[in-house]
């Protein structure tokens, strides 16, 4: 049976296993959106009592929400990213939008964000789009001086991804407030021709989607990174996980699509990508 897709809808995924505060905020920064054409699945990653009750109870509120439930907590030291190719890709599997925005449990969006995003890739030639990233603490508190992020980022409204991917990559950093791979939104058939969602998600996002074709950017969309002692980026950075084996896996078995996508750029910048 072919999937019908809800054209102008965005599947939104959060998973979550642990810290109720932060994740109801995120969610609620989901469920406030004034663009209301939204899906949001949530996975309960093996989370505790308390968060389940209170998934349970916000899903009875509100007919666009879907649950996926996992008893045991798809996660390991040894392979810390695990749950994106498995619980994002179930989620992948039950959402029927155009559209595809992933959000941490800890992290929240202004409340155009999505309507924001939603004229970007309204462009046919635009395949992701982000706002302005700030930071946040643990106490809601914005860490960071806007006028800076703007400052900082040279961007224009619209930029070929992969023009993101050689910024980040060869360390110049012009477009670091508007380039982190946790605040695009992107199109599904990007996702998909790359095979769904992969461990290695920071080079999938920058490698394989980003790349496909135009970014777009809106300064007054703001992602809210919260920043937190407990950050799953934090503690897995402090094993010394790399992921080397994760990035071999995605490359290795998409090696044509990456030539493909990365075709209109010359060799030399070609061969420092796959190298």
């Amino acid at each position: 049976m072919i999937k019908r897709i809800k054209k102008g809808y965005f599947t939104v995924i959060i998973d979550v296993y642990y810290n109720l505060n932060f994740f109801k905020k995120s969610v609620e920064s989901i469920i406030n959106q004034n663009y209301k054409k939204i899906e949001l699945v949530i996975i309960n990653n093996g989370a505790n009592s308390e968060i389940t009750k209170y998934i349970n109870f916000i899903k009875k509120k509100n007919n666009f929400i879907k649950v996926l439930n996992y008893k045991k907590n798809i996660f390991s030291n040894d392979d810390p990213e695990q749950r994106f190719q498995i619980c994002y890709n179930d989620a992948l599997k039950i959402s029927n939008c155009e559209y595809i925005y992933y959000q941490a449990y800890d992290d929240c969006i202004s409340r155009d964000y999505l309507s924001r995003m939603s004229k970007l890739l309204k462009n046919e030639n635009c395949v992701s789009a982000s706002g302005m990233l700030l930071k946040i603490n643990q106490y809601d508190e914005v860490t960071q001086n806007e006028k800076i992020g703007k400052f900082k980022n040279t961007r224009a409204r619209f930029i070929h991804g992969g023009t993101i991917t050689l910024d980040m990559w060869f360390n110049k950093h012009s477009f670091s407030y508007s380039s982190n791979i946790l605040h695009f939104a992107f199109k599904r058939k990007a996702l998909e021709k790359v095979g769904g969602f992969h461990r290695a998600i920071e080079q999938l996002v920058y490698l394989f989607i980003l790349p496909q074709g135009m970014s777009g950017y809106d300064e007054k969309a703001f992602f809210y990174y919260r920043e937190h002692p407990s950050q799953l980026n934090v503690m897995t950075d402090n094993t010394g996980y790399i992921a080397t084996k994760d990035i071999f896996s995605l490359t290795r078995k998409n090696k044509q699509l990456l030539e493909q996508i990365w075709s209109n750029y010359p060799e030399s910048v070609l061969k420092k990508v796959i190298g």
